[in-house]
């Protein structure tokens, strides 16, 4: 019922596509906006979405300085029916049991396929249903006004480990740290933060940007030793709680992966690198 509830009073996916796909070139009326907040928590597909037209724009944004190494490469007939094939054996990947693009029922059609009832729009029994409606409104505003709270210190360093496992994908790559800080200026994700003077002597690869728990992550490569890659990640200060100054930045293994964690007054800061502790430390400059 409350699923129901929240369809019919948002638009459909279809109607969201367009929506989000504004929200790109212009800010959302406040009203949308709450009812986007609503859609998005009985609609996955939605929320993804969005989340890669934010990539899809930061990505476009670096494309002109790289269009000369795009090669407009043929693709085979073969090639296509082999995609075709295997798109249509892919198994659903977002099983929270509601489907897009759902046409909701309408009252009348609820009506007719239940016993009829006499009782009026306020009676008893639908006042929880208006009661969790106040709820979920509520929750959209304070999300709308609030930032996101702080989260464990595990939650992200677990997080961030695992994106970079596999070589990540960099949205700009240059082994100049300032030109990265030019591309990184022009984003909305953290920028002007202080690297660690070792951390800078290794060359640099390139940058990105990550979300996490709602907010913007930046994310620059350098080469280390042993052809290995020295990773460093910056969010807004108190995104993580409990983090220490600097100087006594927490040192911790996540599998094979060692990191070490602090904070300043603008941002805080985790930095990962395949080794043991003395390898981070020398990157810390404490040895």
């Amino acid at each position: 019922m409350l699923v129901k509830f929240i369809g019919k009073h948002t638009p459909k996916c279809n109607e969201m596509v367009r929506i989000l796909s504004k929200s790109m070139d212009e800010p959302l009326p406040l009203t949308m906006r709450i009812k986007k907040r609503f859609h998005f928590l009985i609609c996955c597909w939605c929320r993804r979405y969005e989340e890669q037209l934010h990539y899809l724009r930061g990505v476009s944004q670096s494309f002109p300085e790289h269009a000369g190494e795009a090669i407009p490469a043929p693709v085979s007939n073969d090639a296509k029916e082999r995609w075709k094939n295997a798109l249509r054996a892919a198994p659903a990947v977002c099983g929270t049991g509601f489907e897009p693009n759902v046409e909701f029922s309408s009252p009348e059609e609820i009506s007719s396929q239940s016993r009829p009832v006499s009782r009026s729009a306020w009676a008893p029994w639908n006042i929880p249903l208006v009661a969790m409606a106040v709820l979920l409104l509520i929750f959209a505003l304070r999300s709308l006004w609030m930032p996101p709270s702080s989260r464990p210190l595990t939650d992200f360093r677990s997080e961030m480990v695992n994106f970079i496992k596999a070589p990540p994908t960099l949205q700009q790559q240059s082994s100049q740290l300032s030109e990265l800080n030019q591309w990184i200026s022009k984003t909305r994700a953290p920028s002007g933060f202080v690297v660690p003077a070792r951390v800078q002597e290794q060359p640099a690869v390139g940058c990105r940007v990550l979300r996490f728990e709602g907010r913007d992550v930046t994310l620059v490569c350098f080469r280390g030793g042993n052809a290995s890659l020295v990773h460093l990640f910056v969010v807004d200060a108190a995104a993580v709680s409990g983090l220490p100054e600097r100087q006594r930045a927490e040192i911790a293994s996540e599998g094979e992966w060692m990191t070490a964690a602090w904070s300043d007054a603008r941002y805080d800061y985790l930095l990962a690198v395949q080794g043991d502790e003395a390898a981070i430390k020398r990157l810390l400059g404490d040895q």
